[in-house]
């Protein structure tokens, strides 16, 4: 089954961009997309989400055979965030999130840590295929606050896993089945902030090419006046 791939990162109104993202082909044929968005100032941020991806896509090099497998690599990355930590006092904080999924045309695998997120459009549907590990979601899902305090939730940015975090992170597994005609989105929170579901799925609709999808997608997340670097890797089955 034919899939086309795209990805991009913008650092927005910031300096630096600190997020990293990437979308590329396996030695097996299949494809992945991965998003990290790094944390911990000072361009550390940026070096953990680098570290991230340089690691992810070093050690895999073919459809994994088990997302369990993935959740391990992302432990392995944790660990290599943590040991870069010890060489540098500026980079002693940096941590960063990660989803990575990877597809062969019948199925995704991935893994996630953080509130980036994974997403799958398919007709006229679009559903998100992560859960993001903050408070503000931990609060909701615990029902100490409703869906509008949600929305206006004042520490959004608080994480409760990231890989390179001082606790051992929370990595969930993902396993869906694809269909022919599927879109894959991985973005990070400064992307999905100002491009919320629906209006990213109208705009998939009317592209069938991910790059043409992605240029316009980017364009209306500007016209939303973003605060925060912005990324998305995406692949359309």
């Amino acid at each position: 089954m034919n899939m086309e791939f795209f990805s991009i990162s913008d650092a927005g109104p910031r300096p630096n961009n600190e997020d990293a993202a990437k979308a590329w082909k396996l030695d097996d044929g299949s494809i992945a997309l991965a998003i990290a968005d790094g944390l911990g100032g000072r361009g550390a941020g940026g070096a953990a989400s680098k570290i991230a991806l340089r690691y992810l896509s070093e050690h895999v090099h073919e459809f994994p055979e088990s997302s369990e497998r993935l959740v391990e690599v992302f432990i392995e990355i944790h660990n290599e965030i943590v040991a870069q930590q010890k060489t540098s006092h500026d980079q002693r904080f940096m941590a960063t999130t990660l989803t990575a999924v990877f597809l062969n045309g019948k199925k995704l695998i991935g893994a996630h840590a953080g509130d980036t997120r994974a997403m799958l459009a398919r007709g006229r549907g679009i559903k998100k295929l992560t859960s993001d590990h903050s408070e503000a979601q931990r609060l909701l899902d615990e029902g100490k606050i409703d869906k509008e305090q949600f929305l206006n939730y004042p520490r959004k940015n608080i994480l409760d896993s990231a890989l390179g975090a001082k606790d051992q992170p929370r990595v969930d597994a993902l396993d869906f089945d694809l269909f022919e005609g599927d879109r894959v989105f991985v973005t990070s929170d400064g992307f999905h902030a100002k491009l919320p579901l629906r209006p990213m799925l109208d705009v998939s609709k009317k592209f069938s090419d991910p790059k043409l999808f992605v240029d316009e997608a980017c364009n209306l997340v500007r016209k939303n006046e973003p605060d925060d670097n912005f990324s998305i890797a995406v692949a359309y089955v």
